[in-house]
């Protein structure tokens, strides 16, 4: 979802056309992380092609994960222009209106990547990705119950999203509905089983419910899946401190 979100690449377009169609040699590039491979590559089809959306997009994320964020961000801005002459051109353009949501979503445009999102969704691109960003987005400015419907929405697609429940999750526990945070947790750590983050996430939002001792033995099951898990480190730290253990 992560990659998906940054860069919006693919090798697939409505109809099949070819501004989103990306050259199968910079998408094995990208997902073999041969980053600066992709990013030269993306520059000559961009030559080659400079109406291709799924190459720009491609280039956006190359650099990002290159921490080359100032060309990046010059990157997803041409994105943002050439989507909305996409848009401009046809109004129902599911693919522009995701990609365009995704961008916006990168350049920390909240407001305009919902409603990007939103218009992606309503033309037909409602998968996990498009609701995951609506809600963020619309989490972001305010309108946080709107958003829990997205994220709602999100799991329904695809139970085991580690995205979608954590930003649910995040979302109630910004409301100050912690009872209702862990609710959902739990409801996540129910339907991805083995999900050591999911597991840190319920020991989080119990200990926030001010259900501490709860929140230890949650933590404990996601370090016994992952030793490593930060979240489930830092949870269970609050959680005994809050016990005075």
């Amino acid at each position: 979802m992560a990659g998906e979100r940054l860069g919006g690449v693919g090798n697939g377009g409505a109809g099949g056309a070819s501004k989103y169609s990306l050259p199968l040699a910079i998408a094995n590039m990208l997902s073999e992380h041969r980053f600066d491979e992709a990013a030269k590559a993306c520059e000559l089809a961009a030559a080659e092609d400079p109406d291709s959306i799924a190459v720009c997009a491609a280039r956006a994320f190359a650099l990002v994960c290159l921490d080359r964020i100032a060309d990046a961000a010059g990157c997803y801005e041409r994105l943002i222009r050439m989507c909305d002459g996409a848009l401009d051109a046809d109004s129902g353009d599911a693919m522009a209106a995701g990609h365009k949501a995704r961008a916006l979503y990168w350049l920390n445009r909240p407001g305009e990547a919902a409603e990007a999102a939103g218009r992606a969704a309503a033309s037909g691109l409602g998968g996990v990705d498009m609701n995951v960003i609506r809600g963020c987005g619309l989490d972001a400015t305010g309108r946080s119950a709107e958003a829990i419907e997205s994220f709602e929405t999100a799991v329904a697609i695809d139970p085991q999203s580690t995205e979608a429940w954590e930003c649910m999750v995040g979302a109630l526990d910004r409301m100050g509905r912690y009872e209702d945070a862990a609710a959902c947790a739990s409801r996540a750590v129910r339907a991805a089983p083995g999900n050591a983050k999911l597991l840190a996430i319920l020991g989080h939002s119990l200990h926030m419910a001010g259900r501490s001792a709860e929140a230890v033995e949650a933590c404990d099951a996601a370090l016994r899946i992952d030793g490593a898990c930060a979240g489930a480190h830092a949870a269970r730290a609050r959680a005994l401190c809050a016990l005075g253990r």
